[in-house]
């Protein structure tokens, strides 16, 4: 069945029929348009600029109600990107203006501001037919400027604006402009001369949406498909729009995911309620449908291109269109592997269900601009904020080793070490930092090669200053046990001057003093060893009584439920009697077991008390985790297992060892890292996210501590059970379905045998093993997963330069 909703994704000219509400305002522009040939249409982000342009003035264009005009047009629809001049050769030459031959138009409009009118002039225009240039997205010119201007100090975009200034005025050639910018560039105008003067004269701010005007948007384009809205939920969209018609895009794709649910369905009756929320309603759809693209497979060139494609610019989150060739190489996209993985991200997105991306022209080549289609899908969804504060981060790093690399040029010392030079290394190594990225952010006066020796004669002299303080410890060691014989040999030589007698006296004196030292010593160890040992005892029992009585309890229930089943249909009266008074021996039995179960459970809480303690430097609490074995691996009965988790095996942990109770917190982040969060969801006790495997294995070296292995992590999680999961899923994890699309403060959760918080959902947890197909193994799924990836055993490996707002850790304190 047709779609009648367009989606993300601008309004085409053939989508005319779909597009309803703008009649009033398509007027205005074509009456604005005969008094003036050049017009800015102007409006925030989402007001439906690009729409009113395609599906409004176009059409109409083309139905000859522009007075003055006949209806003859060659229409020619461009947007700057990284190439305006190009890109103005490319459309006038597919209209076949003055040649068909793109490298011979370019050359003439490139010749002077005239070029373009000359070029109009040459061409076989028939008497009263005209040319409609369509600038869309005008700002990215600014973006174009401020990259290139190193290279040509702004002399393309001076050339490509005064020549659409000149063909506008000048009566003798019937051309026609119009752009489409966002009225918060506005300011931006006044750098080319000419253009605000222009702008003067004619701009168009399109103006908002009645509620009525919204009302036939809605309903009036599901007549093409013979459908229609239940009453109550076109209200509600109303409402829930309200005066916000900078939201139109996410209106129109919320509709587009609601109608697609409703064609699921059979697409019979109404359009329903039911429908609006299966799509994630107005806020929620845009989330859902991109998540539901979201492959882990293809994870990695799905960020590269997403991170290529928008960038923060004075605050604001923005889009960025790049030609597919230049993609290919900031992403690293070098062999044609790695290239055919970006095409597939790129068409997965841009599929006509989908409109997440759009690129130029009919097929995808490397000539192809490839943008997104509307900034509110950075807005929406949560993935993308958390790739585009990454790579904005990654940005301002690299500024910061530019500036660094330039003192050090003039002789000024600029330091980089530890954490800071580590996370540069990792940037050099795995990307996103290489020459073609590198020229996109800015050289500010030096060049990615200079960087880049910098960086690594930063880590050799790092290299360089541990081997030095190495062999000072070294030297130090070897000059303190010098001293230590010398004491030793002149205590020796002044213990001959005294007297056998006094000799002997203090002889006998350091012979009782040891012999009292050592009994003490070898006692305390003793009731050291004897605590220790009964403590694991403790614990080890505790954990057996519970999951004896869980297995106790599971047995009889069943047994219970099979009884009741028989006395419903027995019908003499002794059997029946006899059935009850077995039911009731079950039923007393459970109840027994029960209590077993919390008075086990009660020793184990009371044990664990005693065996915490809180690391000073991060203020965070950890446990001890016993000795002891268990089966890693795929859980008994466990039927949503991967590949990776077979086969289960038995694993001794010969020695116990110390870990947080829960994940690192954002105020304890701050506390060891000096004030800097990068989380994207920000409270002091939320679960630190956003820090990739260097930064958490960084940390848990800065306590005194490590990264768990996978062995430990997994016995700790299963707390003694044996399942995938220590309890109800609800009622220990924050996961997809309870979660709120939001993490949670610690601690709120039912914790495990041990003690353990969120170790199961909330945030996924580095560890310090390494996954078989690259990067390090991560464990326990995360407020974002479905139930089936919240296990005890399940695991996934990410790269160790990534970075998302689902994964935290918690640390080994040693």
């Amino acid at each position: 069945m047709m779609q009648p909703y367009p989606g993300l994704r601008p309004f085409e000219p053939d989508e005319a029929l779909k597009f309803h509400g703008r009649e009033t305002h398509t007027a205005e522009l074509l009456h604005r348009l005969s008094a003036n040939r050049f017009i800015a249409v102007t409006g925030n982000s989402g007001s439906g600029k690009s729409s009113l342009v395609r599906a409004g003035l176009l059409p109409a264009l083309h139905r000859g109600r522009l007075i003055g005009a006949t209806s003859q047009w060659r229409i020619c629809i461009l947007r700057p990107g990284d190439r305006p001049m190009q890109s103005l050769a490319a459309s006038l030459a597919a209209q076949q203006v003055s040649s068909a031959d793109e490298k011979a138009v370019f050359q003439e409009v490139t010749r002077s501001s005239l070029g373009l009118v000359r070029t109009v002039r040459a061409s076989q225009f028939t008497p009263g037919e005209s040319l409609l240039l369509v600038v869309d997205q005008f700002e990215e010119l600014f973006r174009f400027v401020r990259e290139r201007k190193e290279h040509d100090g702004g002399a393309e975009s001076r050339l490509f604006v005064s020549s659409l200034l000149e063909a506008a005025d000048l009566s003798s050639a019937p051309v026609y402009v119009v752009l489409t910018m966002r009225s918060d560039f506005l300011g931006d105008c006044s750098q080319f001369p000419g253009l605000p003067e222009a702008l003067n004269r004619s701009q168009y701010l399109i103006p908002r949406m009645t509620r009525e005007q919204v009302r036939d948007a809605i309903k009036k384009p599901l007549r093409l498909v013979n459908a229609r809205m239940s009453p109550r939920l076109v209200e509600r969209l109303l409402n829930e729009l309200g005066d916000d018609t900078g939201q139109l895009p996410v209106l129109q794709h919320a509709l587009n995911r609601t109608f697609h649910e409703f064609a699921k369905e059979g697409a019979q009756g109404e359009i329903s309620i039911e429908d609006y929320a299966a799509a994630g309603e107005l806020k929620g759809a845009l989330n859902a449908h991109a998540e539901s693209l979201f492959s882990l497979q293809f994870q990695y060139w799905t960020e590269c291109v997403f991170r290529c494609l928008t960038t923060v610019e004075g605050g604001r989150k923005i889009r960025r269109p790049t030609r597919l060739g230049r993609l290919f190489e900031i992403t690293g996209a070098r062999d044609e592997a790695s290239r055919k993985r970006v095409r597939e991200v790129v068409r997965a997105y841009a599929h006509r269900d989908h409109a997440m991306l759009i690129w130029s022209g009919k097929e995808l080549n490397e000539d192809s601009v490839v943008d997104i289609s509307h900034e509110s899908l950075i807005e929406l969804w949560t993935r993308l904020r958390g790739w585009v504060s990454a790579e904005d981060e990654a940005a301002n790093l690299y500024l910061s080793a530019v500036e660094d690399a330039v003192r050090n040029r003039r002789g000024s010392a600029a330091k980089w070490r530890h954490l800071k030079l580590a996370e540069a290394l990792v940037y050099l190594e795995k990307g996103p930092w290489n020459t073609a990225w590198a020229e996109r952010v800015g050289s500010q006066g030096a060049r990615f090669e200079e960087v880049k020796g910098f960086l690594e004669r930063e880590a050799a002299a790092e290299h360089t200053e541990e081997r030095e303080r190495e062999a000072i410890h070294a030297r130090e060691l070897v000059a303190e046990q010098r001293a230590k014989k010398d004491a030793e040999a002149r205590a020796k030589a002044e213990g001959q001057k005294k007297s056998w007698v006094m000799m002997a006296a203090m002889l006998g004196v350091a012979v009782l003093l040891l012999g009292l030292t050592a009994a003490i010593s070898i006692a305390k160890r003793a009731d050291t060893e004897r605590t220790m040992l009964e403590s694991r005892k403790s614990v080890a029992d505790s954990l057996q009584q519970i999951q004896a009585s869980d297995d106790i309890v599971k047995q009889n229930v069943s047994q219970q439920q099979e009884l009741r089943g028989k006395i419903d249909d027995v019908t003499n009266p002794d059997d029946k009697t006899r059935l009850q008074s077995k039911l009731k021996e079950l039923t007393d039995q459970e109840v027994q077991v029960r209590a077993q179960r919390d008075a086990a459970q009660a020793r184990l809480n009371s044990e664990s008390k005693t065996r915490t303690r809180v690391n000073p430097v991060d203020g965070l609490t950890y446990t001890f985790i016993p000795a002891g074995n268990f089966i890693m691996g795929c859980s008994t009965g466990d039927t949503e297992c991967d590949d990776d988790e077979k086969p289960p095996r038995a694993v001794q942990m010969a020695s116990g060892f110390w870990l947080g109770q829960t994940e690192v917190t954002q105020a304890a982040w701050k506390k060891v890292n000096g004030g800097a969060n990068p989380s994207y969801f920000k409270s002091n006790q939320l679960p630190v996210e956003n820090v990739d495997w260097i930064q958490a294995s960084g940390y848990c070296i800065a306590i005194g501590g490590r990264l768990p292995t996978e062995k430990e992590w997994e016995y700790a999680a299963r707390g003694g059970t044996t399942g995938a999961r220590y309890e109800q899923l609800d009622l220990i994890a924050w996961y997809g379905k309870n979660s709120g699309g939001t993490t949670h403060p610690i601690a709120l959760q039912k914790p495990n045998a041990y003690g353990l918080h969120d170790i199961l959902g909330n945030v996924w947890e580095w560890t310090s093993d390494d996954y078989a197909s690259g990067g390090k193994v991560v464990r326990g799924g995360s407020w974002v997963n479905r139930a089936g990836v919240v296990r005890a055993s399940d695991r996934f490996g990410d790269l160790t330069k990534y970075r998302s707002y689902d994964i935290g850790f918690r640390c080994v304190g040693e």
